[in-house]
């Protein structure tokens, strides 16, 4: 974790934060961030490190069984729906030629497997789960 939260930072300081997560919106409302930009969070101060590093941790353990019960629910409806599956696997099988899987920017090269992700809403366990973080 403090490895990650070490890259987030140098990448921000160098003008090129990586994707929008929750790591680098918790990174840009830290004490440190907001030193660095001018910016101070609401109520005139930014996160202390243990906030941001607590709230990390908060977001994995919670996050945990959420993430599990809504992938068991994507499962259950491709297969009860064969014919969804097909059309995301096509999808999957166009874009993974030879590429790292850790460099794939899931939104904007499986637009078909990211609908249906997001129709895990339908599961009653992640009816409250953000889409997106702003």
């Amino acid at each position: 974790m403090q490895q990650m939260v070490k890259d987030e930072k140098e990448l921000i300081q160098q003008g090129k934060p990586g994707s929008q997560n929750i790591i680098n919106s918790l990174i840009m409302a830290s004490d440190e961030m907001s030193e660095w930009t001018g910016d101070k969070a609401v109520g005139g101060r930014g996160l202390t490190e243990d906030e941001v590093y607590g709230n990390i941790f908060v977001y994995n353990f919670a996050g945990h069984d959420t993430m599990a019960i809504t992938m068991n629910w994507t499962l259950y409806l491709l297969a009860a729906h064969p014919e969804v599956q097909d059309w995301v696997a096509e999808e999957i099988n166009a874009v993974v030629v030879g590429d790292d899987p850790g460099k794939w920017k899931y939104q904007d090269y499986y637009p078909k497997l990211n609908c249906c992700l997001s129709k895990s809403n339908l599961s009653p366990y992640s009816l409250h789960v953000c889409k997106q973080i702003h």
